[in-house]
């Protein structure tokens, strides 16, 4: 039997759960900082979890690695977004 049904082809991001924990950092993130896994990985979660970053699983990008759209991402996001993620301008 033929399912002629359409398929799908477009599939959504992941946007995964954000903890606490997720956002305090043991080391800097970023160009030329420390990029510690756990860190990356973290940032990576807000950043998905607010729309500004998407994982390319596909094109090789990991958890926790920090991939140059990664760190474009975290280059692009403003302050808005940010204070978002981090709950309060002071952080």
């Amino acid at each position: 039997m033929i399912d002629s049904r359409p398929r799908r082809t477009d599939i959504e991001p992941f946007r995964p759960r954000v903890l606490p924990d997720d956002l305090v950092l043991d080391a800097p993130v970023g160009r030329g900082a420390a990029n510690r896994s756990g860190d990356v990985l973290g940032l990576q979660k807000a950043l998905a979890h607010a729309g500004a970053y998407d994982f390319d699983i596909a094109g090789g990008e990991r958890s926790g690695e920090p991939g140059l759209r990664f760190v474009d991402a975290m280059s692009c996001a403003d302050y808005d977004l940010w204070t978002l993620i981090r709950g309060s301008p002071e952080y």
